[in-house]
């Protein structure tokens, strides 16, 4: 994500480059100074051809998420599940793909811990798109019309609060 909030599918010099963790893991790596126009930033940051933590608190690139939530189909078709890349794009391009008749972690993230929005708490967020659509037309910007994508059905807010407990 370069300066004025634009994405691309590649990193350049001064951006920020998002990545994605496997299900049930959150990415570490965010500046804690963000823009004061409300954008997300995250990812690392790339200088001189290499890349740079942007939160050198965390260790590792990934972390499991706080009381990790597992999803669980009966259906007999694959289910596309799209994290948002956030902080970041706050695209949908974060793929899970729940098999038919199987289950997957989802991260949950702990609000007291995990990455603030202009200080304010924030959630994982899931888009589940109806059984059969694939993640590469499901983790997209869709239409009203297609009903997939921002458009899916249902979405899923994972945080566990202060209070320990996991809420959806």
């Amino acid at each position: 994500m370069d300066a004025n909030g634009d994405t691309s599918s590649s990193c350049e010099d001064g951006e920020y480059c998002s990545y994605a963790c496997q299900p049930g893991m959150a990415k570490t790596q965010w500046p804690s100074d963000q823009p004061s126009d409300g954008r997300s930033v995250g990812g690392l940051y790339c200088k001189g051809g290499y890349l740079y933590r942007t939160n050198t608190d965390a260790d590792n690139l990934c972390a499991w998420g706080e009381n990790s939530t597992t999803v669980k189909s009966s259906l007999d078709k694959d289910v596309a599940i799209c994290q948002t890349d956030y902080p970041g794009s706050e695209n949908m391009v974060v793929p899970t793909v729940l098999e038919a008749g199987s289950s997957s972690p989802l991260t949950t993230i702990d609000e007291d811990t995990y990455y603030q929005w202009q200080g304010k708490k924030t959630s994982a967020q899931f888009y589940v798109n109806n059984a059969g659509v694939s993640v590469d037309n499901g983790c997209i910007w869709g239409s009203a019309s297609k009903g997939v994508g921002n458009y899916a059905l249902s979405l899923l807010a994972l945080v566990t609060p202060t209070e320990r407990h996991t809420f959806l």
